[in-house]
């Protein structure tokens, strides 16, 4: 059985989930709302406002100004004090928060959204185009990165440490973009079959691997090749081979 907590004269008997604590005493939950929100909608006057803080102070941060406090209709709060109880509020219940953000709020947020965007299509353009000209590099390593499931740090280290050269031929990559011709980044090279990320791979060198499908018996006996043709050639003529290395 319930225990009766207060009696409202408006709202009867109440029970522990239909009150509030106020101080030292409780209140009925819905009048209470009901008044807090009409002091919510208050609009107080600049003299007004001046007047009641005059004689307010916050405990922590001493005596109120116009710049320290937070105001809510008739409502006013040490503007840092309430920060504070937010960001520890959030961190408390930040899982509830995040869960009810995406079930309730996402749909209306996603809808709002759009319709901005309609109204000011031109203006959400260039605030796309400045923030991607803005982070273009980090931008373009977080595409590389995600595409084959690595972390961005993951990707970064990998450049630096083969001091962005190709791991095959230790070269910078020289090939251009067709569409904005500047040079290309290295490529992001994997297994297919196992999706594992090896290492970063000029063009050339990732194009000639996949033409390989990865098969090393074939790419041993395509060097077996290579050096019985330059055996023979060398044969032929001392100077050709010579020629070509020297070509390299």
């Amino acid at each position: 059985m319930s225990v009766i907590i207060k009696t409202c004269k408006i709202h009867g008997e109440l029970t522990r989930d239909q009150v509030t604590k106020k101080g030292t005493g409780w209140r009925c939950r819905e009048c209470h709302n009901l008044k807090e929100r009409a002091r919510c909608r208050v609009v107080l006057t600049e003299s007004e406002l001046i007047e009641k803080i005059s004689t307010m102070n916050c405990d922590i941060h001493g005596q109120f100004t116009l710049d320290s406090i937070a105001i809510h209709g008739a409502r006013i709060r040490c503007k840092a004090c309430r920060q504070k109880g937010i960001r520890e509020s959030y961190e408390t219940h930040k899982e509830k928060y995040a869960e009810k953000f995406r079930i309730e709020r996402r749909e209306l947020v996603n809808q709002r959204l759009k319709e901005a965007r309609k109204l000011n299509l031109e203006k959400y353009r260039e605030y796309g185009r400045n923030k991607y000209h803005k982070n273009k590099q980090r931008i373009l390593d977080l595409k590389a990165a995600t595409m084959h499931d690595i972390s961005l740090e993951t990707y970064q280290d990998m450049i630096v440490k083969q001091d962005n050269k190709c791991m095959i031929c230790k070269k910078p990559e020289t090939r251009k973009s067709s569409q904005s011709n500047d040079i290309t980044r290295l490529c992001v090279d994997h297994c297919h079959q196992t999706g594992i990320v090896r290492g970063l791979l000029c063009h050339s060198c990732n194009t000639a691997l996949g033409k390989f499908e990865d098969d090393i018996p074939r790419m041993v006996d395509a060097i077996e090749y290579l050096i019985e043709s330059y055996e023979k050639i060398l044969t032929t003529d001392g100077s050709t081979i010579g020629a070509t290395n020297d070509s390299k």
